[in-house]
């Protein structure tokens, strides 16, 4: 989807689809897009590689406001890049060592 500014309805900016190359849908805005009160869904979960970084929201001009809600699943967080005028989704993979 490619809007120049983003009067679109902000009760959802919504579905996103993934495929297992990294590759994803993506909202990009040639002018300032603000992310409050839209939501953001993914559709097709099984399809995340956790090795790979999906940028699902691209602005050439200011990008301010989070998410109103957020539809993923464990262990995907969202990442806001506000330098670049990003919103990507990444895995939070590790190791995890106890010590005693």
């Amino acid at each position: 989807m490619r809007v120049k500014t983003c009067a679109c309805d902000r009760s959802s900016f919504g579905v996103v689809e993934v495929g297992t190359n990294g590759v994803s849908d993506v909202l990009y805005a040639t002018g300032d897009l603000s992310l409050e009160s839209m939501s953001l869904q993914v559709v097709d979960n099984g399809e995340l590689d956790r090795h790979a970084t999906y940028t699902v929201v691209r602005a050439d001009g200011h990008l301010s406001g989070l998410f109103a809600s957020v539809s993923l699943p464990a262990p995907w967080y969202v990442c806001y890049d506000w330098s670049a005028n990003r919103v990507k989704l990444s895995a939070a993979v590790g190791t995890v060592i106890s010590l005693r």
